[in-house]
This record gives C-alpha cells, sequence and structure tokens, in this order.
C-alpha cells in the first residue's frame, strides 16, 4: 500500500491542533482557579466523567489566566466576582454540592451563550 496525502486513514492530529480536545477525546479544558483547589480535589472525578479535562491553574493574575484559557479554549472556574472573560464561572462560595450544581449549570450557559467568532468545541 502506498501512502497518498489524500487518504482519510493518513491523518494524523498533531499536537499544535487547536482542536486538540475535540479530535482526540480528551474532553474540554476545564481551569479552576487557585483558591478552589479543594472543590478541584473533590469535583475532580465528577467532571472528567462529564467529559471535562479539569486541573488547577498554573498562573496566578487574572490576565494570564484568560489569555491560557483561550489558548486551549477551556472553562474558567473561579470565585473572582470582577473576572473580566466570558469563559469564565463565577461561583459563590458555599457547600461543595452547591457549588458543583451551579458550576454546572454556569458550563451549560457559556456554552449556549457561545460568540459567533469562536469555533464549535
Amino acid at each position: 500500500m502506498s501512502f497518498n496525502s489524500s487518504d482519510s486513514r493518513s491523518f494524523c492530529v498533531s499536537r499544535n491542533t487547536p482542536d486538540l480536545a475535540r479530535n482526540t477525546h480528551e474532553g474540554v479544558p476545564l481551569v479552576f482557579d487557585l483558591p478552589l483547589k479543594g472543590f478541584y480535589r473533590w469535583s475532580r472525578r465528577r467532571v472528567i466523567y462529564l467529559g471535562f479535562r479539569p486541573f488547577v491553574t498554573p498562573y496566578r493574575y487574572d490576565h494570564q489566566i484568560m489569555l491560557y484559557a483561550e489558548l486551549i479554549r477551556g472553562y474558567i472556574v473561579t470565585t473572582d466576582k470582577g473576572f473580566p472573560c466570558w469563559r469564565a464561572v463565577v461561583l459563590d462560595v458555599d457547600k461543595y454540592e452547591k457549588m458543583y450544581v451551579r458550576m454546572l449549570k454556569g458550563l451549560h450557559k457559556l456554552k449556549e451563550k457561545r460568540p459567533e467568532t469562536s469555533q464549535p468545541y
């Protein structure tokens, strides 16, 4: 069998592809802010079952977190009321079960009101 570049079986997803999460079935990135480490640990397995890829942000400042989320095309979970990004789910500090339900509702709303300029996940 010879190699044909137009053959659909020869398509390979590189790590530089912006649709990495969709093409390799890794899940949509869910970035937790640093103050939510405990909530992250509690909800990690639950959100993995729903198809997300949760992790704690490696950055400290809001603008860095926003740029990182845009780069990896993920959503942000934070308790910062003044977080200036449309990709952020802002939660009130409460019991983890209540925060979890609010987070899922917020993620659902974010997926519905996604700007037209962004590509679908």
